[in-house]
Parts: C-alpha cells; sequence; structure tokens
C-alpha cells in the first residue's frame, strides 16, 4: 500500500489491485479494482474500524471533490455519526410502490374489504407512476403537493388520495422509514369538495315507486334459478330483478349503505326484534332497525337454496354484486336521472329531519360514527323561531277570520 497525495495524476497511474493512501488526509485513500477506482474513506468508530466508499473515479468525481467529501465524513465520525450505519440504513429504505404493498397488508385487518380495494384502485391509478419509484424518505412536500393538484379536476378524489398518502406516511415513520415529524403532506390544503346532497320530494318518491313497479312488470322473474348448465339460462335480468327491487326498496326505507344491504346476509335479520345485526360495516358493527314496510319486503324476498344472501347474485352462492346499470334504466324512467344510489340515505336523513326528529338519532339511525357528519342536515330543520313565529301567525289569522256575531263587533271610526 503506498503512500502518496491523491491527486488526477496519481489516480491515472495506479494499477489494477493497488490501494493509495493520502498523506494530507488521514484515511482517504483510493483502490483500484477490477471494475474502476473508488475513493475511500477508512476509519475506527466504537472500537470498529470500517471502510467507506466515496464514489468511483468516472470523470464526474475528481481527486479533490472526493477529499472534500471525507472531510465532511470526517467531521461526523467526530460528533459520533457513523456513516456506513447511515448508508446501511439508507440502503434498507424501500421504495413507496413496496413500502405500499406491505401497507397494504398491514391494515387488511383493519379496514373492510371494500376500503381495503379502494386505497388499492387509488394507488394504482394516481400515485404508482408519479411516486411508485422514489425511496419512501425521498419524497418531499412538493411532490405531494403536486400529484395533489394534478387531480385538482376530482377534487374529492384527490383529497382521498392525499388522506391516503399522510396514512401511508404516518406507517412509514412508524416502522423506520422516515424520521419522526416529517410526513411530506402535512399542512397541504385539501380543496373545497362541494357536497351534493340531492334530496327528493313527494312527487319524485311517487315516480319512483312506479318506475319500480314497472321495472318489476318488464322483467318477470324465474323462480327456477338456472345454476346448473342443464337447464335454460334465463335473461340477466330476469334472474335479479326481484333482488335488485327488493334493493333498492331497502335503500329508501332504512338510509343504509349500499353495499350493507347488498352483502347483507340472512343470519344478520332479525325478524322478532325487527333489527338487521351487521357483525361488519364501514363503521364497525352497526344495528338497522327495520319498519314495518321494510320488513314487509324481506318477508317477500325470494329465498334460493344454498345460498346466504338476502340479495342474491347470478352466481350459485353469491350476492349481487352492482345494481348501477338497472338503476340507470330505473331512475331514467323516473326522470330522476340526477339521482344517485347513496342519495337515496340522504334522502332517508333529509325525511327524518323534516319530520322534526333530532340529528343525534338520525345519525344513530344512519350509523354515523361521527356527529359532524349528520350535521350536515342541519339546516333542513324547522327553525324553532319561524315555527313559533307560523304558529302565532296562523291563531291570529284564525281568529281575524273566525265568522262571529254582528252585535258584538265594534264599529271602528
Amino acid at each position: 500500500m503506498a503512500k502518496k497525495k491523491i491527486t488526477l495524476s496519481a489516480v491515472k497511474s495506479m494499477k489494477a489491485g493497488e490501494t493509495l493512501w493520502d498523506t494530507d488526509l488521514s484515511g482517504f485513500g483510493c483502490r483500484c479494482r477490477v471494475d474502476g477506482k473508488h475513493f475511500m474513506l477508512k476509519y475506527s468508530l466504537n472500537g470498529r474500524q470500517r471502510f467507506y466508499t466515496i464514489g468511483k473515479w468516472d470523470g464526474s468525481l475528481t481527486p479533490d471533490q472526493a477529499r472534500q467529501e471525507a472531510e465532511i465524513l470526517r467531521g461526523k465520525i467526530r460528533m459520533g455519526i457513523d456513516p456506513m450505519a447511515e448508508k446501511d440504513k439508507q440502503r434498507k429504505i424501500p421504495l413507496v410502490k413496496d413500502a405500499f404493498a406491505k401497507f397494504l397488508e398491514h391494515i387488511q385487518a383493519k379496514c373492510s374489504e371494500k376500503t381495503h380495494s379502494e386505497y388499492q384502485r387509488l394507488f394504482e391509478k394516481l400515485i404508482r407512476d408519479k411516486i411508485g419509484n422514489y425511496k419512501v424518505d425521498a419524497v418531499t412536500k412538493s411532490d405531494i403537493a403536486a400529484l395533489h393538484y394534478a387531480n385538482r379536476e376530482s377534487p374529492y378524489q384527490a383529497n382521498n388520495v392525499l388522506k391516503l398518502l399522510s396514512s401511508f406516511f404516518s406507517w412509514c415513520e412508524e416502522y423506520g422509514h422516515r424520521s419522526d415529524g416529517l410526513n411530506p403532506c402535512r399542512s397541504i390544503k385539501k380543496f373545497k369538495d362541494k357536497k351534493r346532497e340531492r334530496f327528493l320530494s313527494e312527487v319524485e318518491l311517487f315516480n319512483l315507486s312506479n318506475a319500480l313497479k314497472k321495472y318489476e312488470i318488464e322483467h318477470k322473474f324465474f323462480k327456477e334459478q338456472p345454476y346448473k348448465k342443464d337447464k335454460t339460462e334465463a335473461p340477466k335480468e330476469s334472474l335479479t330483478m326481484p333482488f335488485v327491487v327488493a334493493a333498492l326498496r331497502l335503500l329508501i326505507l332504512t338510509g343504509a349503505r349500499c353495499n350493507e344491504i347488498l352483502t347483507l346476509q340472512w343470519r344478520d335479520v332479525d325478524f322478532q326484534n325487527r333489527l338487521i345485526r351487521l357483525q361488519e360495516s364501514k363503521t364497525g358493527q352497526k344495528t338497522i332497525f327495520l319498519s314495518a314496510p321494510a320488513l314487509q319486503i324481506l318477508t317477500e324476498i325470494p329465498r334460493i337454496a344454498n345460498n346466504p344472501f338476502v340479495i342474491c347474485g347470478q352466481k350459485e352462492g353469491s350476492h349481487l354484486v352492482n345494481i348501477k346499470d338497472p338503476w340507470r334504466k330505473i331512475r331514467k324512467n323516473a326522470g330522476l336521472e340526477d339521482v344517485r344510489i347513496h342519495d337515496l340515505r340522504h334522502n332517508f336523513a333529509s325525511s327524518g329531519v323534516a319530520s322534526g326528529h333530532h340529528l343525534k338519532i338520525i345519525g344513530s339511525l344512519l350509523g354515523h360514527a361521527d356527529t359532524a357528519t349528520t350535521e350536515r342536515y342541519a339546516h333542513l330543520a324547522n327553525d324553532p323561531l319561524q315555527t313559533a313565529n307560523e304558529a302565532i301567525s296562523s291563531r291570529i289569522l284564525a281568529a281575524m277570520n273566525r265568522t262571529t256575531d254582528h252585535k258584538n263587533i265594534i264599529s271602528i271610526k
């Protein structure tokens, strides 16, 4: 091993297998390997000798630049920082796409299957191509802000992406992939999301009821479900018609979420106590109360042998997965093409508030985990002052219009 000041000419003259140590900076050296010449720093920390590779001499890194880097590293070592340990840690930090796969595995037991699938969809569609190949600790606030802004045309979806990434990077901090308190999503403002709440008038509800009846008539139900290949297959809508109609009527009368009704099993229906007891929902375990009309719908739904689901699908033992296509036909016939399935839940809530029921009661019926979610319907409640004013005015007007004995009328001059 030769000792000599490491200069450009000294490096150029090095032969394979030779190691040159710098005479000006202790521990700074250059080693000529089969794949090229590499600058390094030899140091000892906590009784352990280590060799740190600074970089390869390939035209982009000069001896002087390598010496400056070695001086910076020696400064860290004097402070008790181990450059090799830092490099090893950095090497182990995963790419965003790999860490996200682990994140999904971690949260699988803590969220519903639908939520888990939605997280996967958002990542594949909007996140992977943008930051998927970044190291987890290399993602900056500006990266997240740019990703969020890129989806500004769909503010609701953009905000969901921001929320998902915030949870993901918090998880990364927890598992040591990023330093604590450096979540890149922090303080990025969400887009203002215009809540779209569509409520149905009495006339619209009447039209919807007629459209459901029309759909029933148009699609005659085959009681013999043709699951077996040796049976003649019936039209798709004839197989699912009673379940589609029942699902929509239950959504109208219970305010339940669509997936809660589609995945409902007979074991969860308590006819005696007029309840549905869901073991899992968006907010955990949930009780759905059944009115007499809702209970009647459940008693009239055809039961298919060996199928545990209330709303049966075409495949044996399955539930109906999607009712959007028939819903489009039904709402078109009802003249309600701007009404979404989820609006039926909003309509249930608005009807309850308009009937004078307390928001807390409405929230309990809907299974809201957060009271703030129910507060959105507060503006629909009758103002008590306005109600009192109407009652007083009506009483006065009634007195003024009452037919009285003309003898008792006081003449006003």
